[in-house]
């Protein structure tokens, strides 16, 4: 008969043992469960797992499927890697399993969803499973700065409002603007929202009645057409136009998740 191997370790007052069955760490037992490749005994203290920014999680290069993490931002918990997406623990949605009209991980309505979730939606290099739109709008403002080209901010296809936002943002210092007011939301815990294109502006149109809460009135886009003008869309029967900057129209803020 095969001898186990057994090699004990005194670390922090506890008892490491590790057999040729599984690993036990703690105060009392010697022998690690049978069920188990580690077993972790103890009536005053927790294991403690990596923590780390959504950032940094997105970050790991080929997560093994059952990857499990903290997240200290964000919507903060545990998360692990399904093999094609991060799913929150106690989220009883799987994620990736979103359909249009749902409430998005930032507590917005989803109303696009990416092909085979193979699709930068914000710019930031990690394929995204789709768009969110906060569920109430976030004013009535002006696109701002009038009679300035903003450089970087004409994108109009779906995956271009982000970087628009972030254009107008640089290239304008006009306060209280379409795109400043939903860059500066804070919802869900998530405070990278921004101001749609043209193109995400119309999803939502299309799928208004799935999201409700939109005037039938006219809202902005991020999408600039030139240095006096930028593309809005009327709600109440879906036209799309370019108009002065200058003039308040509503916004809606969204983010990519």
């Amino acid at each position: 008969m095969q001898k186990a191997v057994l090699i004990v370790f005194i670390i922090l007052g506890f008892k490491l043992t590790i057999l040729a069955q599984g690993v036990k760490i703690g105060n009392n037992s010697n022998v690690a469960d049978v069920s188990a490749i580690l077993d972790v005994e103890s009536t005053t203290k927790g294991v403690l797992h990596p923590r780390m920014t959504e950032v940094q999680r997105d970050s790991i290069v080929s997560p093994a499927i059952g990857l499990l993490i903290f997240q200290i931002d964000g919507i903060v918990g545990f998360y692990y890697w399904t093999g094609g997406c991060w799913q929150m623990m106690c989220d009883p949605s799987p994620c990736g399993s979103y359909a249009i009209g749902d409430t998005g991980p930032g507590g917005g309505i989803v109303f696009y969803l990416a092909p085979n979730n193979t699709t930068d939606l914000n710019g930031d290099g990690i394929y995204d499973i789709g768009l969110e739109c906060a569920p109430l709008d976030q004013g009535f403002v002006p696109w701002g700065c009038f009679g300035t080209n903003i450089n970087g901010a004409d994108g109009t296809s779906i995956g271009t409002g982000a970087q628009n936002t972030l254009e107008i943002l640089l290239g304008c210092s006009d306060s209280g603007i379409a795109a400043d007011i939903c860059a500066n939301l804070i919802l869900g815990g998530y405070s990278d929202w921004f101001l749609p294109s043209k193109d995400e502006l119309n999803q939502m149109y299309l799928n208004k009645s799935l999201i409700g809460g939109f005037a039938n009135a006219f809202y902005w886009s991020s999408s600039e057409l030139d240095y006096n003008d930028a593309w809005r869309q009327t709600f109440s029967y879906g036209s799309q136009t370019n108009y002065f900057r200058f003039t308040s129209w509503h916004v809606r803020a969204i983010r990519a998740f």
